[in-house]
């Protein structure tokens, strides 16, 4: 029964806060043989056309040796095959049709192979053509302030192989970290933004009713709230409140979803984490594609941003959204829109962050701000009524959820406020909601 009500909770999280392609060739994807003019329409040779672009099925890339897809190179050869300019970059991606048209036409360019730029031209490229001449091969070298970059590559008409290998200078973050062990708030007599593994900062003193659990009445400020749930895990905690038969280990819970994650000087993480779907027992794997999950470092100092798998996100966010349209679509796709609009620069440009280290130990939340305003349209989107009506239908209809449907329901109806004013007088905003985890480097 927890399990359900943590991944319910859990699902709403994952929206906040994570492959099809389209193709984009030029007319002629095939090889193209063209003879020159030389002035009197007489042809006095054949030349191989190298020029166009290559994406999808005509284009293979590897990042630091493991294939990336979603990504167009641009090739422009001189007449004479023996310099060109190559333009490495994203594809577009239209949401249209992956959210089901429910918002009209939504389309975006990802960024290129390498993470956090749009565009990478390389100038004066040398080919050089093996003993046929039906095939150039070509590599370079390119190095800005963030990070240095090798490829090398095949080309001939239609198809294109490249390899890119790149490293960023800046390599703070790079090592294998676990997740912080298990330090109960108010056990420990520390505020619940420095609980381990997982913590939130919330800039509000308004009160968020989560009703009435095990004869004890939670209507209280956000960081009580949560130095509350993050310490329930706690078996001394609950004897020491005369509470018994709750079994919700929330920060347990997640050591067991996620043991460490392991960040490349390349722009690459993958994490170890927990196949099993036991809360309770978990299976662990790395057996994860590198590129997956990429970052690069901000212009601000201690801010990343963590792209992830697009099609992934944008599979499931479509999927979700499909399946819970409510009767009154007008109002529906609004509230949807002005959700997808604050997703989308995290979606098509990677999900802000700060860190800190102290001593090999991270400090690690989505941006405040980004997170407040997110979780600000989330929960609109929860409190319509047919949206609300549908989720409170899904809670009646479960036995081991519907006995905290009331808990639900006025967290949701006191969640707006607690987001968007920092007292109860409404006169100042809520400035951020911090949401993050505390890790341990073990390695480098």
């Amino acid at each position: 029964m927890k399990n359900k009500l943590f991944y319910l909770f859990g699902a709403a999280l994952l929206l906040c806060s994570i492959s099809t392609f389209t193709a984009c060739s030029e007319d002629n994807d095939e090889p193209i043989v063209e003879k020159p003019d030389d002035g009197d329409n007489d042809n006095s040779g054949d030349v191989l056309d190298l020029n166009g672009k290559y994406d999808n099925e005509n284009l293979k890339m590897t990042y630091n040796g493991e294939e990336l897809t979603g990504k167009k190179v641009t090739f422009t050869a001189d007449e004479e095959l023996e310099k060109a300019t190559i333009l490495l970059s994203g594809v577009e991606k239209d949401l249209t049709d992956m959210l089901g048209g429910i918002l009209g036409e939504i389309k975006f360019t990802t960024n290129s192979p390498v993470p956090g730029e749009k565009e990478i031209k390389l100038e004066n490229v040398a080919l050089t053509a093996n003993t046929d001449g039906t095939t150039y091969s070509f590599e370079g070298k390119d190095e800005n302030e963030n990070r240095t970059m090798l490829y090398k590559g095949t080309v001939k008409g239609g198809e294109m192989n490249i390899e890119i290998t790149n490293e960023l200078k800046n390599k703070s973050l790079t090592g294998t970290w676990e997740l912080g062990p298990l330090k109960f708030g108010l056990m420990q007599e520390a505020p619940a933004n420095i609980s381990s593994p997982l913590w939130i900062d919330w800039d509000s003193q308004n009160n968020i009713n989560a009703g009435t659990i095990a004869g004890i009445g939670f209507d209280m400020d956000p960081a009580s709230l949560f130095t509350w749930i993050f310490s329930v895990g706690d078996d001394n905690f609950l004897a020491g409140m005369g509470i018994t038969g709750i079994d919700v280990k929330i920060q347990q819970w997640i050591k067991n979803l996620l043991q460490s994650v392991t960040v490349q000087p390349n722009g690459c993480m993958y994490a170890t984490y927990s196949y099993s779907g036991d809360l309770s027992t978990p299976s662990w794997s790395s057996e994860m594609s590198h590129n997956i999950i990429r970052y690069y470092h901000g212009e601000e100092p201690n801010q990343v941003y963590i792209e992830a798998n697009i099609d992934f996100i944008l599979s499931a966010l479509g999927g979700v959204l499909t399946r819970t349209r409510a009767n009154d679509e007008q109002t529906f796709e609004a509230l949807t829109k002005a959700l997808i609009e604050t997703l989308r620069p995290a979606i098509e440009n990677g999900f802000p962050c700060t860190y800190e280290i102290t001593d090999n130990k991270m400090k690690i939340n989505l941006d405040g701000k980004f997170t407040r305003d997110l979780l600000i349209k989330l929960v609109d989107l929860l409190n319509e009524p047919n949206i609300n009506a549908l989720i409170m239908s899904i809670i009646e209809n479960d036995e081991t959820l519907k006995a905290y449907k009331s808990n639900i329901e006025t967290v949701l109806q006191t969640l707006p406020d607690a987001l968007k004013y920092k007292n109860d007088s409404k006169a100042e905003p809520c400035e951020f909601v911090k949401i993050g985890f505390q890790l341990v480097k073990t390695t480098e």
